[in-house]
């Protein structure tokens, strides 16, 4: 059982239009990266300081930021990394102090990134902070994400059972 507050909000369709429509909801706030996969098979990295009104938008077809889903229609959500789950709370951080935490946060995002390349293979993952990733004239930002790609076979030190690189 979660102690965890939901929040009510509206998403109104074609609010300019007389036939506009209202849809209230009411879920738990979670920031997080979350993975959805389109229906042609690209899986698609995004952040969110509200996971579920994103989802609950992009279902809409609200995209907004999110460009990738306008030529890739989203049916699936495969999995969230819940960011901002410390009960601790900062007053007052210093511009330098914002900015870190920004930073980290698009970090994990890019190991996120990197990670389901490694799993789904580098023409079917895009995210929202690399949309220039694998396009011609971008070389140099897929040379750099590409670098952290599959650099050990971790699976492999512990299957090979040797104990020590000196054996």
């Amino acid at each position: 059982m979660t102690n965890k507050k939901k929040q009510t909000y509206t998403i109104t369709l074609d609010s300019h239009l007389p036939t506009s429509k209202a849809h209230t909801f009411s879920d738990i706030v979670e920031e997080g990266i979350g993975i959805i996969r389109t229906e042609d098979n690209y899986y698609y990295i995004f952040h969110s300081n509200f996971i579920a009104k994103t989802l609950r938008e992009i279902k809409l077809g609200i995209f907004g930021r999110h460009k990738f889903l306008f030529e890739h229609e989203p049916v699936e959500f495969v999995e969230k990394f819940l960011l901002g789950i410390s009960n601790t709370k900062h007053y007052g951080m210093t511009p330098e102090a914002r900015a870190s935490l920004m930073y980290s946060k698009e970090m994990f995002q890019t190991s996120v990134f990197i990670n389901a390349i490694e799993k789904y293979g580098r023409e079917h993952v895009h995210s929202s902070n690399f949309p220039t990733y694998n396009k011609k004239g971008h070389e140099s930002k897929t040379e750099y994400v590409d670098s952290f790609i599959n650099t050990l076979e971790y699976k492999l030190i512990m299957e090979d059972g040797r104990f020590s690189s000196h054996e």
